[in-house]
């Protein structure tokens, strides 16, 4: 069907009308519901916590406003709408302009986000891409890109922009930016469209599509915000792992908002999801039976952490050193690199090879180093051996 449009009409953006009823994903994750009356009088609910937020709200350029109004009258946050195709965009920020949040809203329920680990190459004149990208909140895409010409990958940054979702690709402030654009929706489409900055962008067909499930553990209300994305998996040592660095993360999520709820003193407004808590893995390596990657945990309280690992079934820790090459000396190619043979560095998988962390230093056990010293009984062999 073609539109057709009188020359010299200008096309309008579509009013929001009201009454309203919309539905959302809060962070893509956390499903809610938007009422407003005639007034823009109404609420914000989220069934996961079953917790109801008034809502106030008035006529604005752009499209409307809307305040969150607590029961003394004093405001939590504010939402800004604006007309999409289908129902509408909109923008929260908190009291004091600090944490914000934007997402799509339906006239119609949403089904539950696909989140997925999502592997994929395709092949331009430049030779063969390689990408592993996997959801990382609130709301964003992280993961890496490599080429048959150079191993050694590159960090890719996605979001969604409308539909598509857009990924970013290569070290920030690079003057000549990739980017590759593809249809957003619950199936993996088998076409994107790739630019690299110097031209229109190239339809590329995407091969060897895969899609790894992840496990979603999440909580949204007032003054809470977690989400937890794992692989789904049941290996022993990935278990060991989660549990290792996740448990404690979430004692303190609850901690923390207990604390906050005892010292009424501090209590302010902006209040509004002051504790928040968020883990997922940049993923580097991925086979059947061999994964890889850093697990990423921010939150409210301290620091981001990061911690690397590399796990396999049969194995109840992820692996090390000894695992890899085996018990007694480690090889002299490979020791020479280290800055001890006795240390237990933290180990991750990258296309162009095997990174030893020792703190903030790493150091590379190249491929070819990797095929020249793993003995046939290594979990890496198959991949690395000769």
């Amino acid at each position: 069907m073609l539109l057709c449009v009188a020359q010299g009409t200008p096309l309008r953006a579509q009013p929001l009308t009201a009454p309203a009823r919309f539905h959302g994903l809060w962070n893509e994750v956390h499903p809610f519901e938007l009422v407003l009356d005639a007034s823009l009088q109404g609420y914000a609910h989220f069934p996961e916590s079953g917790e109801r937020i008034d809502l106030r709200g008035r006529v604005v350029a752009t499209g409307w406003q809307l305040l969150e109004v607590l029961p003394d009258g004093s405001i939590a946050g504010t939402w800004e709408l604006e007309h999409a195709d289908g129902g509408a965009r909109v923008r929260w920020m908190n009291y004091d302009q600090t944490i914000g949040a934007t997402c799509v809203l339906s006239k119609s329920p949403l089904p539950a986000p696909n989140l997925q680990i999502r592997l994929f190459q395709f092949r331009n004149p430049e030779g063969d891409w390689y990408f592993f990208i996997s959801p990382a909140p609130p709301g964003k895409w992280r993961g890496i890109a490599w080429t048959t010409t150079r191993n050694d990958p590159w960090p890719v940054l996605g979001y969604r922009q409308g539909d598509q979702l857009l990924l970013d690709v290569g070290e920030a402030g690079r003057t000549s930016a990739w980017q590759l654009r593809f249809d957003y929706d619950r199936s993996f489409p088998r076409f994107g469209w790739w630019s690299d900055g110097q031209g229109l962008p190239e339809k590329v067909r995407f091969r060897h599509r895969k899609a790894v499930p992840i496990e979603v553990r999440r909580y949204s209300d007032f003054a809470r915000d977690m989400l937890l994305l794992e692989p789904d998996l049941d290996w022993p040592g990935w278990m060991s792992f989660a549990a290792r660095h996740l448990a404690s993360s979430r004692e303190a999520f609850r901690r923390e908002y207990q604390s906050m709820r005892v010292d009424v003193t501090t209590r302010r407004p902006w209040q509004r999801q002051a504790v928040r808590l968020y883990a997922w893995v940049n993923w580097s390596f991925l086979r059947d039976d061999l994964l890889s990657g850093t697990l990423h945990i921010t939150n409210t309280w301290e620091p981001p952490r990061q911690a690397p690992f590399i796990v396999a079934p049969g194995y109840a820790e992820p692996l090390s050193l000894r695992d890899i090459f085996g018990p007694g000396p480690l090889p002299a190619a490979v020791a020479s690199l280290l800055p001890s043979a006795s240390a237990s560095p933290a180990l991750e998988l990258r296309p162009d090879g095997l990174y030893c962390l020792y703190g903030e230093r790493s150091v590379l056990l190249p491929t070819a180093l990797l095929k020249s010293t793993l003995a046939k009984g290594s979990p890496l062999y198959p991949y690395f051996g000769k």
